[in-house]
Order: structure tokens, then C-alpha cells, then sequence
């Protein structure tokens, strides 16, 4: 069936009369109503349903990006009425619990990066000076845009500045609407943003991130001993960082963590005066 779908939207996607069927079939397909879609753990059924789901879309989407512009009076039927099936076909897939989204992201799948990516290009392709004249539409987008930035959030914010300006001033629009369904959806969108950006804003930075903070940590410890300790304190700091760059790598973890082991001991003979050696590189011992 997907295979059907993919030819037809290859051979006609220029005309609406298939096209539009085709998506709202689409859309019955991705919604989950009254949970009629369960799938075991080990079933890969809604995985690959959002795969030919994700191409369908994209597919289509390319097409019509570069068509070229049609009279105004055509381009509800023509061009935007199946954009918004489209958001709906999205937001069913996104809202229905029932795909395993990190699995994508394990996998190095690009087919929900690519989706989401496909919705903001659609969304650019409608002016906004019309887009609220087309209340299914506006209906479908601020639904989809909901769940977006609440289980996406990062891909929101890494978009182009002026995409995400278009998508916040879309926002301002939706929250001053007449329209109750744009208005919650509008709202909720709106909360999302707003905390996610408090949160980055306020947050303190990662004290290992900071040089500074590490030294004046260590400087402080080394005050607290007696004068006797300081150089074996000092050796073991040292050693500590044998070897350790300022990034987050898996083979830096490693280093560190084999590091802490060994200023752990270090410390603990210390303080029962013991003399602490001086560390050999971690790169001399590979």
C-alpha cells in the first residue's frame, strides 16, 4: 500500500484530486484512536509505519516546494489544503504513543529529523499574511507545533534565526486568535518555549567546564591540610588531570575516571603520610 502511495505521489503530485485522499488516508493510518494501534516490544510495525509515513511525506513535500506559485485564488486547493492534511498526518504520528522516536536517534535514522524538518519548510511556504485566512490549516499547524517543541525542543532551537522568528511571531498571532483550538494549542506552545529558554538562561554552569573553578577548588582543599601535605595533595591534584582535555569524549571519560581511581588512593595515602610518587602520563602507560 505504502509502495501505491509512494508511486502516486511521483506521478501526480501536482494534482490535488489524488493527492488529497491519499493524505487524509495517510492520516487515518498514523492516528492512534481509541488505541487501536498496539504493537508487542519487539515488533518494528510502528517504526516502520512513521518510515514510509516520513518518506510519503517528504517525498511530496520536495515536489511541491518547487513548483511553481499559482493565482491566489487557487492556492488553498492547490497547495495549502494538502500542506495542512500534512500537519495532521504529523501530529497523529507524533501524539499516538505508539512509536519508539529514540530508537531514530540510536540508529542514526534520519527519518523524524527529516519530518520535522519537511513541516517547518511547509510552513515557510505559506505566507503569513494568509496563513490564519485558512483556520484548518492554522488548526493543524499549531497542534503539530505543540507537540513539537514539547518532545523536540532541541530541534526547534536550532533552527535558522529567522525561521524561528517566523515560527515565534506565528506564535504571538495564535495566542491574540479568535479561534479556541489555536488559542490552547497557541498558549501551550508558547509555555514550552518560554521554559525551555528560562531554563537555559538560568542555569549555572557545569563547574568542570570552567578551569578556573577546578583550580580554586583545589587551591582550597591544599589550604585546609597541614603544610606537611600540601606537596602530596598537590602531586595528586596533578595527576588528576594527567592527560584530561576539556571535552566530554568517551576515551576522555575513560582517562578521567581511571585518574580518580588513582587520586583516590593518592589522597587516602596522604593523609596517612605516606609519600605520594609522581604520576606517570597517561600516555606514556599506552
Amino acid at each position: 500500500m505504502f509502495n501505491i502511495m509512494m508511486r502516486a505521489v511521483e506521478e501526480w503530485s501536482s494534482c490535488p484530486e489524488v493527492m488529497t485522499p491519499i493524505f487524509r488516508l495517510l492520516a487515518e493510518l498514523c492516528q492512534n484512536r481509541q488505541q487501536r494501534l498496539k504493537f508487542e516490544m519487539s515488533s518494528c510495525s510502528a517504526v516502520l509505519l512513521f518510515k514510509e509515513a516520513s518518506k510519503i511525506i517528504c517525498a511530496y513535500g520536495n515536489r511541491i516546494l518547487v513548483m511553481p506559485d499559482v493565482p491566489k485564488e487557487r492556492a488553498y486547493a492547490e497547495r495549502y489544503k494538502n500542506i495542512g492534511i500534512i500537519f495532521n498526518v504529523l501530529k497523529c504520528a507524533l501524539i499516538g504513543a505508539y512509536v519508539p522516536f529514540g530508537v531514530f536517534r540510536l540508529y542514526g535514522d534520519p527519518c523524524l529529523q527529516d519530518s520535522l524538518n519537511m513541516f517547518v519548510k511547509l510552513f515557510m511556504k505559506i505566507p503569513e499574511e494568509d496563513f490564519h485566512s485558512y483556520t484548518k490549516i492554522a488548526q493543524h499547524y499549531y497542534n503539530l507545533l505543540e507537540n513539537v517543541v514539547q518532545d523536540n525542543i532541541a530541534f526547534v532551537s536550532n533552527l535558522q534565526p529567522e525561521v524561528f522568528a517566523a515560527i515565534l511571531r506565528s506564535v504571538h498571532t495564535g495566542v491574540t486568535s479568535l479561534d479556541a483550538v489555536v488559542i490552547t494549542s497557541a498558549c501551550s506552545a508558547l509555555d514550552t518555549i518560554l521554559n525551555y529558554l528560562y531554563k537555559r538562561f538560568t542555569r549555572s554552569p557545569h563547574p568542570v567546564a570552567k578551569e578556573e573553578v577546578f583550580t580554586n577548588f583545589k587551591r582550597e582543599i591544599i589550604s585546609q591540610q597541614p603544610e606537611d601535605r600540601h606537596a602530596a595533595f598537590d602531586q595528586a591534584f596533578i595527576g588528576l588531570m594527567d592527560g584530561v582535555e576539556l571535552s566530554l569524549t568517551v576515551k576522555n571519560k575513560d582517562i578521567f575516571t581511571q585518574n580518580l581511581a588513582k587520586f583516590r588512593r593518592e589522597i587516602v595515602e596522604a593523609v596517612k603520610g605516606k609519600e605520594v610518587s609522581p604520576s606517570a602520563s597517561n600516555n606514556e602507560m599506552c
